[in-house]
C-alpha cells in the first residue's frame, strides 16, 4: 500500500521515505509522526529570533538591518505552504565608520524602528540597509517599496512597483546596484530604476545581443548577478558542473551586458591550482573587476580579479563563506575597503590599499517597538 505526500518541496511516495526493512505499517508510522505534527503546528509562540537581513556601507556610514522573527507556526512544509507564520519586525541601525574604535563596544549613531509586518515564509530579502536619511527600499515579494523614515515614528509606505516574485520567478527578477541607488526589473519592460523615488533612469533596448544574453541567463542555474554601479554592465555568473559524475562545481565564467556597447561578452577566470569562484562583480573604471575564491596548493584564497585573472588586491577569508557572500560581506571599493561582519557582532575593515586591518565590535542599542 502505497500513499503520497509531500517531502521537502518534491511528490514522494511514502514507501520512499520509509526504511527498506521497517517493521511498522503506515498505520503505526501515522500514529508515531502525527503527535509531533500536532505539536509543531499548534506550538505555542516562540520568543523572536534576531537576525541581520541587509547590511551596506557607502565608506563614511555602516549601516545594517536587524530583523526579529516572531513565529507563531511551523505548517508541514510542502511547495504551496509557507514554512512558517507570524510577524517580522525590522530596525534600521547605523555607525559612522570614523567613529568606531578598537578594544571597546561602540553604541550605533543610530536606531530607527521601521515595521511590524507579516511573515510569508519565504526568503525574501525585505527592508535593504543603506546610507539614507530620510528613506529606505524594502524588497518583498511582489513589489519594490518606497518607505519613508524618520528617527521617532515607524516608517511609512510612500510608493510601490510591482515585480516579479523572486520565489518563482527565474532569476534575476530584481537586481540592485552595490551603490544601493539603483536597481533593475526585467518586466514589463527591461529599465533601470532610480531608489530614490521609483522613476525609470535608464530603458533597455532589447537588441539581438541583449536577448542573447538574456536568454543565456534564463537558461543557466544562476550563482550570482550584478547590475554595475555605473550602470555599464549586467553581469551573470551561472552554475555549472561538470567532471566525474557532474560532481564538480564551475562558477569561473562570467556573462556580461555592456549596455553602451550593446556588446555579449563572457570572461573565464582562473588563479591559482584549482577552479575560481566567482561571487562579486563591479565596474572600475569602465573595466570590469571581480571578486572571487580560489584555492594555491592546499591554501584558500580570496581577493579581486581583473578580466585577465591577474590579482589586484588579496582579501582576508576569514568569516567569509562563497555560499552567502554578500549576508555578511560588504566592498568598499571607491575607498580600497572590505568590510565582513562576523557573529557577535564584530566588524573587520581591511584596507587593500594599505594592507591594514582593524577590528571593531559593535552594539545594536535597545530595539524599541514605536
Amino acid at each position: 500500500m502505497k500513499g503520497c505526500f509531500h517531502c521537502k518541496g518534491n511528490h514522494v511516495m511514502v514507501s520512499h521515505c520509509l526504511p527498506k526493512y521497517s517493521y511498522m505499517t503506515i498505520s503505526q508510522y501515522s500514529r508515531a509522526v502525527l503527535p509531533l505534527l500536532l505539536f509543531l503546528i499548534c506550538a505555542p509562540v516562540q520568543a523572536a529570533n534576531e537576525y541581520v537581513g541587509s547590511q551596506y556601507t557607502d565608506g563614511v556610514v555602516f549601516s545594517m538591518v536587524v530583523v526579529q522573527d516572531h513565529l507563531q507556526a511551523i505548517p508541514w512544509p510542502n511547495v504551496h505552504a509557507p514554512i512558517a507564520t507570524g510577524k517580522i519586525e525590522s530596525w534600521l541601525i547605523r555607525w559612522k565608520i570614523d567613529d568606531l574604535r578598537t578594544n571597546q563596544p561602540n553604541s550605533s549613531e543610530e536606531v530607527i524602528y521601521l515595521a511590524k509586518q507579516s511573515r510569508t515564509g519565504e526568503i525574501l530579502d525585505g527592508f535593504r540597509a543603506s546610507a539614507s536619511t530620510n528613506f529606505i527600499i524594502c524588497n518583498p515579494a511582489n513589489a519594490v517599496e518606497l518607505w519613508s523614515i524618520t528617527p521617532k515614528k515607524a516608517a511609512q509606505l510612500s510608493k510601490s512597483l510591482p515585480a516579479d516574485n523572486p520565489a518563482i520567478t527565474p532569476p534575476p527578477a530584481r537586481l540592485f546596484s552595490r551603490s544601493e541607488k539603483y536597481f533593475f526589473l526585467w518586466k514589463p519592460t527591461p529599465a533601470i530604476y532610480a531608489v530614490s523615488n521609483l522613476s525609470i533612469v535608464k530603458e533597455i533596448k532589447a537588441t539581438e545581443n541583449f536577448k542573447k544574453f538574456e536568454a543565456d541567463l534564463r537558461k543557466e542555474g544562476g550563482w550570482t548577478e550584478a547590475l554595475t554601479d555605473d550602470l555599464k554592465y549586467l553581469v551573470h555568473v551561472p552554475l555549472k558542473f561538470g567532471g566525474p559524475i557532474n560532481q564538480k562545481q564551475m562558477i569561473d565564467t562570467s556573462h556580461c551586458y555592456d549596455f553602451d556597447k550593446d556588446e555579449y561578452t563572457t570572461w573565464k577566470l582562473h588563479v591559482g591550482t584549482n577552479e575560481t569562484q566567482i561571487v562579486a562583480a563591479e565596474s572600475l573604471d569602465n573595466h570590469l573587476n571581480f571578486i572571487a575564491f580560489w584555492e594555491d596548493t592546499g591554501t584558500k584564497h580570496l581577493g579581486i580579479l581583473n578580466q585577465e585573472s591577474q590579482v589586484v588586491a588579496e582579501l582576508p577569508t576569514e568569516g567569509t563563506t562563497d555560499t552567502q557572500f554578500w549576508r555578511n560581506s560588504a566592498w568598499d571599493y571607491a575607498n580600497s575597503r572590505f568590510l565582513i561582519r562576523e557573529p557577535g557582532v564584530r566588524l573587520t575593515i581591511y584596507d587593500y590599499r594599505t594592507k591594514q586591518t582593524q577590528h571593531f565590535s559593535l552594539k545594536f542599542g535597545d530595539l524599541r517597538t514605536l
